[in-house]
């Protein structure tokens, strides 16, 4: 059985496990929880502390969110799987490849032609042009759903065979979604964050990225970019040397695109739930404690 799909019904199970325990104990905290004490004393009363069904509430988003950096886990390792197989991380900019110029059309191109060095790069480039890979979230699937097998034609291939390829990940297909047709690349949406796509970004784009954002009208809301370190001395953007995938988190919000980790500067609030392949949970929890009393 296939070790991906193991672990992810794992992770789903136990997900259930918590909704159902946590229903439970719900229905018991109604039926048996006394109605609060009034205090009339003068001294000032204390804060309640949370109901087991606030308890139970929490218990689920965590373990949601446990769901979703496992599956970004799953993720990185399929990339660096795939750099072990064709030489490097694949790019993640496909804005401007109408400008041969353009340093996104070059790394595209560059890297086509270190992975597949007996095909037409150009020319390769032009499908996945054809293909409709627009968007960094379409890169995540593009990348990761295959290439073909077939030295000269890597992409080309795909346009008269779209399962010519070699996966490097399993995607569950009912949460791929085609935002131009069956045809076009799709985005992969994770569980319990809506409509919001993974978003793939490649150390090869940081400082040219293109934003992910409503324009390209693929899911999500707010603006997705790489994220920058506060530590200078390892890079100025988090994985300088590999690639970040982000989760817009439980809201489906990506947030406003800007933000330094760990210190979370620049963050909106809707970066503090975004899950990443950076950070043990979500940006909001890695966030020192003194940063969080600002």
């Amino acid at each position: 059985m296939d070790r991906t799909f193991v672990l992810r019904m794992r992770v789903r199970l136990g997900i259930e496990i918590v909704a159902l325990l946590g229903l439970a104990g719900a229905a018991a905290l109604c039926v048996a929880e006394p109605p609060p004490v009034r205090n009339n004393s003068a001294e000032p009363a204390q804060a309640a502390s949370p109901s087991l069904l606030e308890r139970f509430l929490g218990a689920r988003k965590k373990a949601a969110e446990s769901a979703v950096l496992s599956e970004i886990s799953q993720m990185d390792s399929a990339f660096k799987a795939y750099k072990e197989r064709y030489g490097g991380y694949p790019p993640s900019d496909f804005n401007k490849l109408d400008d041969t110029q353009s340093p996104q059309y070059q790394a595209l191109v560059r890297h086509i032609a270190h992975a597949f060095p007996h095909c037409d790069a150009m020319a390769e480039a032009a499908a996945v042009k054809k293909l409709g890979v627009k968007s960094p979230a379409q890169a995540l699937c593009f990348w990761l759903q295959g290439l073909s097998p077939d030295p000269e034609h890597p992409v080309s291939k795909l346009l008269d065979d779209p399962t010519a390829r070699i996966p490097m990940f399993n995607f569950e297909k009912a949460r791929l979604k085609y935002p131009a047709g069956k045809k076009q690349c799709p985005v992969y949406v994770s569980e319990g964050g809506g409509d919001a796509p993974y978003v793939f970004f490649s150390h090869e784009n940081y400082a040219t990225q293109t934003p992910f954002n409503a324009d390209f009208k693929q899911g999500g809301k707010g603006i997705a970019r790489p994220y920058r370190s506060d530590n200078k001395d390892i890079g100025e953007f988090m994985n300088p040397k590999s690639f970040q995938i982000i989760s817009a988190g439980h809201d489906g919000d990506f947030g406003g695109g800007k933000g330094s980790f760990p210190s979370g500067t620049g963050y909106q609030a809707s970066d503090k739930d975004n899950l990443t392949n950076f950070a043990d949970g979500t940006l909001g929890d890695a966030i020192p404690a003194q940063g969080r009393r600002k």
